[in-house]
């Protein structure tokens, strides 16, 4: 067996394993069974304007941090910030609070209370 038919079948074996791990953590990630999501799929069909979605197994609880892009873009091609200025402005980006272009007192409450120069 020459090495390109080597690499060749190799190739087709790590593909063929990789198909493999990919439908595995596909059903490993599903929520209702296959009998639960017909059922699910009737229903839907029955209710017009009306979508069934199953929850996620896994929720993501990572904080997330919101830059209003059409701001940050324009301040970019505008050339009025400095490469230090947008250092600082993603070094602060972890206390502005999520929907808005406010520094807060606490990210993680409900309502955060926007800070200012005399908080």
């Amino acid at each position: 067996m020459s090495k390109s038919e080597n690499n060749l079948s190799l190739g087709k074996v790590l593909d063929e394993a990789n198909k493999k791990a990919r439908l595995k953590d596909i059903q490993n990630e599903k929520v209702l069974s296959h009998e639960e999501m017909e059922f699910a799929n009737e229903l839907q069909a029955k209710v017009k304007g009306m979508k069934l979605v199953p929850d996620r197994k896994i929720k993501n609880n990572i904080p997330f941090v919101q830059i209003i892009q059409h701001n940050f873009s324009y301040l970019r091609k505008e050339g009025y910030l400095t490469l230090a200025e947008k250092g600082f402005l993603v070094d602060i980006s972890e206390f502005v609070g999520f929907s808005s272009n406010c520094i807060v007192d606490d990210v993680k409450k409900k309502d955060p209370i926007p800070l200012n120069q005399s908080t």
